[in-house]
């Protein structure tokens, strides 16, 4: 992690952008986005370079590597804290992410087991009443990830 928060060169301190100067200040890659590479870029191509040359250690070690990190931070995983779904590792966030991609936005509520668990705390439906005045706003509260 250390590896990746350098601090910048003398020019860019001063500078956002080529050739216009800024105030002074000392720059350096945050936590966090060392860490989002990590999990998005360094993890991954272990991963890939494990598989593609039948190196099954290298392929732990990505893993192992996503256990050791805490879980990535951005919209969907705070969507799911919101919900009450809580992850720990990048390994889990990345698990949650994948759910939201292959169950959460292609609706397939009901082959999700988490889906499947929130679908069921919903009321009974009667009526098209019931629909419009019970369950949609509770859908759109409890179920529906933002965004989607």
């Amino acid at each position: 992690l250390k590896m990746l928060q350098v601090k910048v060169g003398a020019y860019w301190q001063s500078h956002y952008a080529p050739d216009r100067e800024t105030g002074s200040a000392q720059l350096c890659m945050g936590k966090q986005s060392a860490e989002n590479i990590i999990i998005n870029t360094v993890a991954p191509l272990k991963m890939a370079y494990g598989i593609y040359h039948d190196m099954p250690r290298l392929e732990e070690q990505a893993i192992e590597l996503l256990a050791q990190m805490p879980a990535e931070q951005n919209t969907v995983i705070r969507s799911w804290k919101k919900e009450g779904v809580a992850f720990k590792t990048a390994a889990a966030s990345q698990g949650g992410l994948e759910l939201q991609r292959q169950y959460c936005e292609n609706h397939r509520c009901l082959s999700c087991q988490i889906g499947h668990n929130l679908l069921k705390t919903l009321p009974v439906i009667n009526s098209e009443a019931d629909t419009a005045n019970k369950i949609a706003p509770q859908v759109k509260k409890s179920v529906i990830l933002p965004g989607r």
